[in-house]
């Protein structure tokens, strides 16, 4: 086939362009041919009433069109292209403001419009990059194909003029201070405006390909600054979906969020953890939540690998077994696991296991152990564990039931009451009793009802004073370890409870004034009993306390010094060894 001549394909070329003006009721076009003007090629005229008028007339815009015979088709048929525009001719659309850009490609059986919306920051842009990149005569600009409708070509004339009218000419003030996408963090505002945009993936669309521009702002100025989006940039829009996801009846997910990016790929983030491509049908699945949430994930993996579908709302997807290898099922089932002994606890690790250490994995593997009978347990024997997890324990009671392992909550469970035995006679206490100050003030939660409750349900006797006045000696060294005054408050309430019963108790009155002193100044009168309770009592320890309460510090040194070794380290151990 014979080369058609230039003036041909130039013409060809302009009446293509010319047909989604032409049926336009908005538009007009006054187009030269043989490059009659330096730069430019004629302008689209732009009105905002089908009657073309002055008073209609919106704007005239500069525009550039470049004819190409594509008898090959290598180029017609993508849907971006590059051409090179001369570096002097750049600097005139600068210096204006700006250009509509066409190439129109043709062939034997169709013509493709190529359009570049060409701002004076986005030709900024490619200015700088050949500076960058030493180029002294051309750069290489991107097109997009247009939609050959009179819509389209509307749209793309209104958002060439919002963006120039905003913008001005390059020799102004505001393109040259335009600002770098890497420097959006110095600003607080940011604001983009798309015409002809039906969806927030258009939108970013838009914006890739550079048909649209974000202008930045902060508190300091009133003038909106354009933002350099980098040529190739891939954008993500974020999309929040109120919709079940269910696997066969069980609703896995309420919500969720879809991640669309500008390289047509789909993300469906379901949680945290757990990342499904849509594209490719593969997933990603990281452990960064509390416990809970990554339950309902694993248990999700585990199910969709034999259900082969889901659904969303009430649509059914195929979804190809997703590839489980044995590392990860075994990880899915041992947080499965361990989420079952919370729920029967009734526990809740809160912690993001993105931030466990080993040590702390390593126990709550060993409880996962237990629970599948791994390690022995002997019936009719109770059993403790205590789960230490970012400074917080987590109190478990372990027992085997007609060959079943049960779990239960050593602190907060009502399937299970402290109690003392005497005489084959049974008196109940507090399940926090036995508990000492250094395990007590790191619980996973106080649930200060429940502590009060099992408070008032035990019973208070002679049989259970010792019991109760060590709970009380561990509840003030927890205080004296977090600082925490409620637990001081319950130390207080059991000492109140039991001195109602029997107010003789000298070992216990010295507990309640050493609450006191760790709060207030003991007054005239504390001071009097204590010293009365010196007169009266042959105990050392009992001496020794007293002495220290009252700030005698010889005294209370000369009774501990009487004691035996043993006793000496006992009495120092408890909280009142603070005052000696």
């Amino acid at each position: 086939m014979n080369k058609i001549e230039n003036t041909k394909i130039e013409k060809r070329a302009i009446r293509a362009l010319e047909g989604p003006i032409i049926d336009s009721d908005y538009l007009d076009s006054s187009f030269n041919s043989m490059d009659k003007e330096l730069s430019w090629d004629g302008y689209i005229y732009v009105f905002n009433e089908v009657k073309f008028s002055n008073k209609s007339f919106d704007d005239k815009i500069p525009v550039q069109i470049k004819g190409k015979w594509d008898a090959e088709q290598k180029e017609i048929n993508k849907q971006r292209i590059q051409f090179p525009i001369d570096l002097d001719v750049l600097e005139n659309y600068y210096n204006d403001r700006g250009v509509l850009y066409f190439r129109v490609l043709l062939s034997n059986n169709k013509a493709e419009i190529f359009y570049g919306i060409l701002f004076p920051s986005k030709i900024k842009m490619y200015l700088d990059e050949a500076k960058k990149k030493k180029n002294k005569k051309q750069i290489n600009v991107v097109l997009c194909k247009m939609k050959q409708t009179p819509e389209e070509m509307r749209r793309i004339c209104k958002q060439f003029i919002f963006e120039s009218h905003k913008q001005g000419s390059g020799r102004g003030q505001i393109v040259p201070k335009s600002v770098n996408v890497k420097q959006l963090h110095e600003y607080n505002k940011l604001q983009a405006t798309a015409f002809g945009t039906a969806s927030p993936y258009e939108f970013i669309q838009r914006v890739s390909v550079g048909d649209v521009c974000f202008y930045a702002n902060n508190e300091k100025s009133d003038i909106w600054y354009p933002v350099e989006i980098e040529k190739g940039i891939q954008m993500f829009i974020k999309q929040e979906v109120n919709q079940p996801i269910r696997i066969g009846d069980k609703i896995f997910y309420k919500k969720y969020e879809v991640i669309t990016g500008t390289d047509d790929e789909r993300i469906i983030k379901l949680s945290k953890n757990l990342i499904l491509n849509w594209n490719t049908g593969r997933f990603n699945f990281e452990k960064k939540s509390s416990l809970s949430e990554l339950a309902n994930d694993a248990a999700f993996l585990l199910d969709l690998k034999h259900s082969q579908e889901l659904y969303i709302g009430n649509f059914k997807l195929p979804y190809s077994n997703p590839k489980l290898d044995n590392d990860l099922e075994d990880d899915l089932n041992f947080i499965i696991n361990l989420n079952s002994i919370c729920i029967e606890t009734n526990i809740v690790i809160e912690t993001s296991f993105e931030h466990l250490t080993e040590g702390e994995i390593q126990s709550m593997l060993r409880l996962v152990e237990i629970y599948r009978g791994k390690l022995l347990i002997n019936e009719q024997q109770l059993y403790t564990y205590d789960l230490w997890i970012s400074g917080k324990v987590y109190l478990f009671i372990i027992c085997k039931q007609e060959g079943k392992i049960v779990f239960a909550n050593r602190i907060y469970e009502s399937k299970y009451q402290g109690y003392v035995r005497e005489n084959n006679n049974f008196y109940k206490v507090p399940l926090f009793s036995e508990l000492r100050g250094n395990v007590l003030a790191y619980l996973y939660k106080y649930d200060y009802a429940e502590l009060v409750h099992q408070v008032d349900n035990a019973d208070i006797n002679h049989y259970t004073f010792d019991t109760l006045n060590y709970s009380v000696i561990g509840l003030i060294e927890a205080y004296d370890k977090n600082g925490n005054k409620k637990l001081l408050d319950l130390a207080q309430y059991i000492v109140e409870k039991i001195l109602t019963v029997d107010d003789g108790l000298e070992y216990v009155k010295i507990n309640r004034w050493q609450i006191k002193k760790r709060v207030a100044e003991l007054d005239d009168t504390d001071k009097q009993e204590l010293n009365e309770i010196l007169e009266s009592t042959d105990n050392l320890q009992i001496k020794c306390g007293a002495c220290a309460l009252l700030n005698r510090k010889a005294e209370a040194n000369d009774y501990l010094q009487m004691m035996s070794e043993e006793d000496r380290e006992i009495l120092r151990g408890f909280p009142i060894g603070k005052y000696l």
